[in-house]
């Protein structure tokens, strides 16, 4: 399925429910932005409907020529027994779906998760040939530790689904949604990372391994050579020239005090949304200076918490310095016994 041709749209495939239209709109936006000269055929898959926010991620994109927006609405009233937690939601699932909702004609997709920020062109991403495979996706730093009871071969590794580029063709072929449904239900018991895990044990085989610069996921800016000795100059080396970066993880550029590496980034295409000025999530009207502080650093690359958690460390050892200091002092009472022995 090779196609590097210009002239051909590339169509991208989003899933999330309207409560998250804001990050997808700054997904979006940094695409389209980063990718001028490409036309995109953008695809949302939703469980839910909200005309106010739809009508919001439109006008959000409303100056853009280079993409088309089609809205697709997928019950999931038969799946609420997927296995769901904290941070992701049903609508995690939906992905397993675009073959089926999608129509025949679209033999590939290039999903992404919402919480994204696209710093690159695309082409070369959509160029990629995945003909003798399911899809092709980079690996997870953090997810190695599943391959064991997943059973994926230690050869094989274990994938991030947060940037999925979909042989629609072979899906549909191989009935993969009701293979990976099979699999899921089976098994969500025992899912740690929910369809993912599931992507990953069913379909380990047939998976082309991308760079890890497609997906860099937020921590690895953070990551300490130690931690992962052999992966860490290639794990450097994408982050310097990351062509997306995903916020993956419960710990959110929109939620308030979260240190998030990148964080300035979801700022400055939120910025140019319909959102712009969006109060954080978890803030009180009381949080507003903090909150304007905050945004005023992202403004230029300082990430606030980062500043707050090194003002902590000043301030602890500060304490630190004046305890040892105290007890170092002698007492009155120490200094007058001292001073009536030494008269003696």
């Amino acid at each position: 399925m090779p196609d590097s041709s210009g002239d051909r749209p590339i169509e991208v495939l989003f899933c999330c429910d309207p409560s998250f239209y804001q990050h997808l709109a700054v997904a979006l936006i940094s695409m389209l932005e980063n990718n001028a000269r490409t036309h995109f055929n953008v695809h949302l898959m939703t469980s839910s409907r909200n005309d106010r926010l739809e009508e919001q991620l439109r006008k959000s994109l409303a100056s853009y020529r280079n993409a088309t927006l089609t809205i697709h609405h997928l019950s999931l009233d038969n799946y609420t027994h997927f296995f769901v937690s904290s941070h992701i939601r049903l609508e995690s699932y939906l992905r397993i779906f675009a073959a089926q909702v999608l129509g025949d004609d679209i033999d590939k997709i290039l999903y992404l998760d919402c919480d994204v920020v696209v710093l690159d062109d695309l082409r070369d991403l959509w160029a990629t040939d995945i003909s003798a495979y399911a899809l092709a996706a980079a690996p997870d730093l953090y997810g190695g530790f599943r391959r064991t009871a997943l059973g994926v071969p230690e050869d094989r590794p274990y994938v991030n689904a947060g940037v999925l580029l979909l042989n629609l063709t072979r899906w549909r072929q191989e009935n993969l949604a009701q293979r990976l449904i099979g699999y899921i239900e089976a098994h969500s018991d025992t899912l740690t990372f929910h369809d993912q895990d599931a992507i990953n044990a069913v379909l380990h085989a047939s998976i082309r391994v991308l760079a890890r610069r497609w997906n860099v996921q937020a921590q690895m800016y953070r990551l300490r050579r130690h931690v992962y000795p052999d992966a860490y100059a290639a794990i450097k080396h994408a982050c310097s020239r990351a062509a997306i970066v995903h916020y993956a993880g419960p710990e959110k550029p929109w939620r308030f005090r979260m240190s998030v590496a990148r964080r300035h980034l979801y700022f400055q295409y939120l910025r140019k949304t319909q959102w712009h000025g969006a109060r954080l999530q978890g803030s009180a009207w009381y949080h507003q200076p903090e909150c304007w502080l905050s945004g005023a650093l992202d403004r230029i690359g300082i990430d606030y918490m980062l500043v707050i958690v090194l003002l902590q460390k000043c301030w602890r050892r500060i304490g630190q310095a004046l305890i040892r200091g105290q007890e170092a002092r002698p007492t009155q009472d120490e200094a007058r016994l001292a001073t009536r022995a030494g008269s003696e």
